[in-house]
């Protein structure tokens, strides 16, 4: 880490002072520069690109760290009026999606929830109560006898 600061700011800093300043050796830190990658750093690098690519295309919901919020339901658990599972929906789709726009107009908003739920939601938004796979790819499995 130390070694990473001194090469990123070499054109600014001395490398003779920055190393002293944050007590490590010159000596250390040539041979750093010339030793290899180790097999640990390259897939750390490797997963790190993986998740900002999945970032992204998750229209940055994924990624993130998840914030599981405890929901109160309006009745017991098993009534016919329970209602847990549609505020879960509502609370993900807030926390996923209107919180991270801003509408103009009553329609853009529509258009937008209309992505959201048709597009990314049922296509492509992987689902953990059904094992990490799409609603649209649970549907078409085929039942178990």
């Amino acid at each position: 880490m130390k070694f990473q600061f001194i090469f990123d700011h070499r054109e600014t800093f001395k490398v003779g002072r920055v190393c002293k300043l944050l007590n490590v050796s010159r000596s250390g830190y040539h041979a750093w520069r010339t030793r290899p990658e180790s097999r640990q750093s390259g897939e750390n690098r490797s997963l790190a690109a993986k998740i900002r690519v999945l970032h992204a295309a998750s229209h940055g919901i994924y990624g993130a760290p998840r914030i599981h919020r405890i929901i109160c339901s309006m009745s017991r658990k098993g009534n016919c009026y329970d209602n847990a599972v549609v505020e879960s929906f509502f609370a993900r789709l807030k926390s996923e999606w209107i919180n991270h726009n801003r509408y103009r107009s009553r329609s853009e908003a529509i258009r937008s929830l209309f992505y959201y739920l048709e597009i990314f939601y049922n296509r492509k938004r992987r689902h953990s109560s059904i094992d990490y796979i799409t609603p649209q790819k649970y549907e078409i499995l085929p039942l178990a006898a």
